[in-house]
């Protein structure tokens, strides 16, 4: 059995290129709502944040996007799936304007939009594309992390993809560690909980840069955070992308994941019994494959 650790597992990246290639055929002719408006009119996200108006801005941001437009247009799948690549260049436009209101503000859209299951057969393909560009922000705010941590260290740390698990997080410099504290805190003035918790696991590999290393306990919390989601579809799809983000820093810590499949069990009768008023139910279950596969 000395092969015993090479079990058929497949890594994420894997899984993803399968789930989207299987559902991209099944979701040719599906139509959906546009409720992708990346320029919002009714808000400026250029304007200055005040002092003492933050929790305001954020409360604004995470509104943003909430309601759908009652004269939304139909557009079809692939349509959308373009609409969500132009929504990732948005974000690298207004990043490299330096804009980061815009950026997550851009975050908790993508977020918001993993709350609508009408279109449920598209939901998996949706899921892929919103966490990439999720996962983007996460790797910006991560790369803005580091250079500023070389130039508030006048280029004494410099922290590269090789040294970057035996770096001394501890001499990070006070002011990088207060700009980094203050992205997750945008996170937790996100009222809705499922935008919170896909942001805050899109910067997690950030938390080093507040001297601070993620713990098996921040993984539970926001496992039982998970709990809140009353969604069946939705808690599905973010106990995966939890159970893929802790993977990578805990791959052998399972207690987590055991609070989701046990979730994920209890929410199976209420799955059974609701359905969904546009699939039969052997369809719609099948759905819930994917995520429940990853996990387990």
């Amino acid at each position: 059995m000395e092969n015993a650790t090479m079990l058929d597992f497949e890594s994420w990246e894997q899984k993803k290129i399968k789930i989207f290639a299987m559902f991209r055929e099944l979701t040719e002719g599906i139509e959906m709502d546009s409720d992708i408006n990346a320029k919002k009119k009714a808000q400026d996200i250029n304007a200055n944040i005040k002092y003492g108006a933050g929790k305001n801005r954020m409360g604004e941001l995470g509104a943003a996007g909430g309601a759908k437009d009652p004269h939304g247009t139909m557009i079809s799948a692939k349509e959308f799936t373009v609409q969500l690549e132009r929504l990732d260049k948005e974000l690298e436009k207004f990043w490299a304007k330096d804009d980061k209101v815009a950026c997550i503000r851009i975050a908790i859209q993508c977020a918001k939009l993993l709350n609508d299951t009408s279109t449920p057969m598209f939901y998996p393909q949706k899921f892929i594309l919103l966490t990439d560009i999720l996962d983007s922000f996460g790797e910006l705010v991560y790369g803005r992390m580091k250079m500023l941590t070389q130039e508030c260290s006048n280029g004494d740390l410099v922290i590269t993809d090789e040294n970057e698990e035996s770096t001394d997080y501890s001499q990070i410099p006070d002011k990088v560690q207060e700009i980094c504290r203050n992205w997750f805190l945008k996170c937790v003035c996100i009222r809705e909980v499922l935008p919170r918790v896909y942001l805050e696991l899109s910067l997690v590999r950030s938390s080093k840069f507040k001297n601070v290393r993620v713990q098996m306990s921040d993984l539970m919390r926001i496992a039982k955070m998970c709990r809140g989601i009353a969604e069946p579809m939705c808690a599905a799809y973010t106990a995966a992308y939890l159970a893929r983000v802790g993977q990578s820093f805990f791959p052998a810590q399972k207690d987590y994941l055991i609070c989701l499949v046990d979730f994920l069990f209890k929410l199976y009768d209420i799955t059974v019994k609701r359905g969904h008023q546009s699939l039969d139910l052997p369809t719609y279950l099948s759905l819930f494959e994917p995520p429940i596969d990853w996990l387990i």
